[in-house]
């Protein structure tokens, strides 16, 4: 009883000292509420919400009233007013909420640093972590403001029926939780800014393309269940369409887990990410935050294959023939691979933290250093992220296939771990690209620029020579259809059977994973070898 005691007693502590006791929040939430603007964004909130239910409302009951041919008539068309009109009501709240949030958090920091008032924060016993959940615990908690205000018109929607108090819940713990996503990226932008409008316009161009892109993605899901009977694990993602079927669950890997646990849970982490990426941004302030930072990457990202990769029937079905396990793998792979090269763009770049006389290619090696925001551990790290993604891209597929007893060849899982060894290596050589450019640039984003044309370079540069490319009549004994062996998708293609009328290659089209794995190996060995004189000659990126 004392170790749960005292548990609970550390837990409140912190709740009390991250919320009660924090003078950012008592300070912000005063400001804030002290003005008659809030009062008034609060009102206008709650009349438009109002205003636009009472249209729907009537023309609803216009419908009604046409269709209808007696009492019995009209009661069976009016137990869906209620759902109809939580809908609407649950799409204005994330429109508004989505238009209204962001501007509550992206001036949090830049407001002070604008005002010259950074450097008196910065004199006060609160740490980075305080002062930026102090930020955004002020936004969040008047956007919990905001959503209560609107209880009553939900209360009003469960009077006409067809949705229960717990529907009700559901969506509004969804809501509440894009509301905290918006919190915490408003914030995040903020501490990447000097300028208030720079972070305003970042702020809102993200929550802009992640609400645009899963708007239309949760109609097709949406449309896609009604039509088969099978629920896509992100159908409740954009909380709009959480209110169509609040209960649904969604089966991946033969467990069934509710749609909207999993865009609560997702909204959430993602916005703790952010929370802990800006604590390590806060002006004068120097924190290390890279073990919860990398390992919760390594968890978002390894619970978005399982979930995708486990819940089959609306981005794919599972396959039965081996060519077509060989492509399925082969395009997760592709598409994994592509994410994990734009990762090295952030992971792999940074400042050297290095002794002077110790060569680049030991310090860039360093085991030791993985879970720290030392360029040292960037391989390192890389390297043990994909594994454990490709391990869980393969082994989801293993727990479906035996779930819907689907037996998988041999030949797949050979193909599979062929292609593994082959996207490491190419992983580990844009890593190796990323230190280099961080021992030759003085800026940290013009490193990540090195790497994203590097990426492009090798991603699109053999395809621009494959254009030239006729079957049968071009001459493929020339070197340059050889740089074949630094094409990502080369491996991929030759796996699953795909190198069909392409280029003939001076090994055996089956070893280009081998081929592929060797020239990026040597790649990075080279890299890292010419990364010494630069590194020894500018000192590398300097912090931003």
């Amino acid at each position: 009883m004392s170790v749960v005691t005292a548990g609970r007693d550390k837990l409140m502590n912190l709740v009390s000292e991250s919320i009660y006791d924090n003078p950012v929040v008592v300070r912000e939430m005063r400001t804030r509420m002290r003005d008659w603007k809030a009062f008034t964004t609060m009102g206008g909130y709650l009349l438009l919400v109002g205003g636009i239910l009472f249209i729907v409302y009537m023309a609803m009951l216009d419908e009604h009233s046409y269709y209808s041919a007696g009492y019995f008539e009209v009661y069976i068309a009016n137990k869906n007013i209620g759902q109809k009109l939580f809908i609407w009501l649950t799409w204005t709240q994330v429109v508004l909420l989505s238009l209204a949030i962001p501007a509550l958090t992206f001036s949090s920091i830049t407001q002070e640093l604008e005002r010259k008032t950074m450097e008196l924060l910065a004199l006060t016993r609160l740490s980075p972590g305080k002062i930026v959940l102090g930020k955004q615990l002020s936004g969040f908690l008047y956007s919990l403001v905001l959503m209560l205000c609107s209880l009553p018109l939900a209360g009003m929607c469960l009077m006409f029926g067809g949705i229960s108090p717990a529907e009700i819940v559901v969506v509004y713990a969804t809501l509440i939780a894009w509301a905290f996503l918006l919190t915490c990226l408003g914030v995040f932008w903020s501490s990447l800014f000097s300028r208030t409008a720079s972070a305003a316009l970042f702020a809102y161009g993200t929550m802009g393309i992640y609400f645009l892109f899963t708007m239309p993605f949760g109609s097709m899901v949406i449309a896609h269940s009604h039509r088969t009977g099978n629920i896509h694990a992100f159908e409740a993602l954009n909380p709009g369409w959480a209110a169509y079927d609040p209960m649904s669950n969604a089966v991946v890997c033969g467990l069934s887990i509710p749609t909207a646990l999993i865009a609560i849970s997702l909204h959430v982490l993602m916005g703790v990410l952010f929370l802990l990426l800006t604590s390590t941004h806060v002006r004068y302030y120097k924190v290390e935050r890279a073990l919860p930072i990398r390992l919760l990457v390594i968890a978002i990202t390894l619970g978005l294959i399982w979930l995708l990769m486990g819940n089959p029937g609306v981005l794919f079905h599972l396959p039965t023939t081996t060519a077509d396990a060989k492509d399925l793998i082969g395009i997760a792979c592709s598409i994994l691979l592509a994410f994990l090269c734009l990762a090295a763009s952030a992971f792999a770049t940074g400042p050297l933290k290095k002794h002077p006389q110790q060569p680049v290619p030991i310090y860039a090696l360093s085991i030791r250093r993985t879970f720290t925001s030392d360029l040292g551990g960037a391989i390192a790290f890389m390297a043990l992220w994909t594994i454990i993604l490709l391990g869980g891209l393969l082994g989801t597929y293993w727990w479906l296939a035996k779930v819907e007893h689907v037996r998988v060849a041999s030949e797949v899982w050979k193909a599979g771990l062929q292609m593994s060894l082959s996207i490491l290596a190419i992983v580990v050589g844009v890593s190796a690209i990323g230190i280099l450019g961080s021992c030759i640039v003085r800026l940290r984003r013009n490193a990540a620029a090195i790497v994203l044309l590097f990426v492009i370079l090798i991603w699109g540069g053999y395809g621009i020579v494959l254009a030239y490319y006729v079957d049968g009549i071009t001459d493929t004994s020339g070197p340059i259809w050889q740089l074949a062996a630094f094409w990502p998708m080369t491996p991929v293609l030759t796996l699953t059977g795909e190198w069909l009328r392409m280029p003939k290659l001076w090994w055996n089209v089956k070893d280009s994973w081998l081929v592929t794995s060797i020239a990026y190996l040597d790649l990075t060995a080279l890299v890292l070898i010419a990364a010494s004189r630069p590194a020894a000659k500018t000192g590398g990126v300097r912090e931003e």
